[in-house]
């Protein structure tokens, strides 16, 4: 059964979701029972940004619209999307899509997207839904709301601890100084006789010569090995991993970040969120020794 759409932005305002000429991309829709079809399209003004993503995020929230076009009680609330679970991309660069939303039996929906001959482009196999009032979006959407951003602010560490005294070793080749053992890797490192220390070091470039993209792609292979390794290793298990990068991030605002080790940042802060009190990320000036990273790690 069609499903008239000419005022479907208009019914979500006044539910308390605004969107942009950018985000209105729902052009027609059908409902069979519990399952809303619909067909979705970028702007002309934006269709040629399309291939700069794996999938256009305008046209995938415009995709999940559909939601909205779902059978709900009069007092039901306006149902967002939550949590992912099952997602697939099969296809990328599409500028117009076909969807089918239906109830996945668990309280949330399947979402699959096929382009405009029927190819399959993404699925997502369960994507929960939370309840949201008029009420609880117009706080969401209220300037004391807009405003409660939140933002990194750097402190100065006091040392708390002795990092220096023989309690810590060095990974691979490393400028950090002297007076940690020092390790070819984490095999080496487990296979020594000494008791394993509280504090290992892997210093991250920077690395000279390559195309950036290849340099960032060897770093990132040869950390997330470390890191891999040292979570799989049980008598590591009360040890910390100190990744140390030169450059990697900003502290005071205006500094040159090193492009090539910043992304060494966010794959430790995954497995930061995985294993907490596994791994310390540190990032120190150039010329930097080993006493300022213990005030770090105090």
């Amino acid at each position: 059964m069609p499903v008239d759409v000419s005022d479907v932005y208009d019914v979500l305002a006044d539910e308390g979701l605004v969107y942009g000429a950018v985000f209105r991309g729902m052009q027609a829709a059908w409902r069979r029972g519990d399952e809303v079809f619909a067909e979705v399209a970028l702007p002309e003004e934006v269709a040629d940004a399309a291939d700069a993503f794996g999938l256009h995020p305008a046209l995938l929230d415009a995709a999940l619209h559909a939601i909205g076009l779902l059978p709900r009680a009069d007092d039901e609330g306006t149902r967002l999307p939550f949590a992912w679970s099952g997602v697939s991309l099969h296809a990328v660069g599409a500028r117009a899509l076909r969807v089918r939303v239906a109830p996945d039996g668990r309280g949330g929906v399947t979402v699959d997207l096929f382009d405009e001959a029927g190819v399959p482009v993404a699925q997502v196999e369960s994507l929960s839904l939370r309840e949201m009032s008029r009420e609880q979006l117009a706080v969401a959407a209220s300037a004391t709301a807009s405003e409660s951003l939140f933002g990194v602010e750097w402190v100065p560490a006091q040392a708390t601890s002795d990092v220096v005294g023989g309690t810590w070793a060095v990974l691979g080749d490393s400028s950090l100084g002297d007076g940690g053992r020092v390790f070819a890797d984490v095999d080496a490192l487990v296979a020594s006789a000494d008791e394993l220390p509280g504090v290992v070091v892997l210093e991250c470039g920077p690395v000279e010569g390559g195309s950036v993209p290849d340099v960032v792609r060897d770093q990132l292979a040869g950390v997330l090995g470390v890191v891999q390794r040292w979570v799989a290793e049980e008598r590591l298990a009360g040890s910390r991993l100190v990744v140390v990068t030169r450059g990697g991030v900003g502290v005071l605002g205006g500094e040159l970040v090193d492009v090539r080790v910043a992304p060494v940042w966010g794959l430790v802060r995954v497995a930061q969120s995985e294993f907490p009190g596994r791994f310390v990320l540190a990032d120190l000036p150039v010329g930097a020794g080993v006493e300022e990273l213990a005030a770090g790690l105090g």
